[in-house]
């Protein structure tokens, strides 16, 4: 049995990556595209809420905000 040369070493240790990547970035796209739309969903809810105006005092020449429970 022949050797195999550099070459045909390189398209299989090629292949053998491609048969990890693929399955693993299918899996990675099935996690991160619902995340993703998710997260953007979320943004839009929190951009559609009033803002609410930041309450502070002066007290001696320093501004306090005030904290809201």
């Amino acid at each position: 049995m022949n050797k195999p040369t550099k070459q045909e070493q390189r398209i299989e240790a090629y292949e053998a990556y491609e048969a990890i990547r693929d399955p693993a970035y299918e899996a990675y796209e099935a996690i991160q595209v619902p995340a993703l739309k998710a997260y953007k969903a979320k943004l839009e809810a929190i951009n559609a809420q009033p803002e609410e105006p930041e309450e502070t005092i002066t007290h001696n020449g320093r501004k306090y905000r005030l904290i809201k429970d």
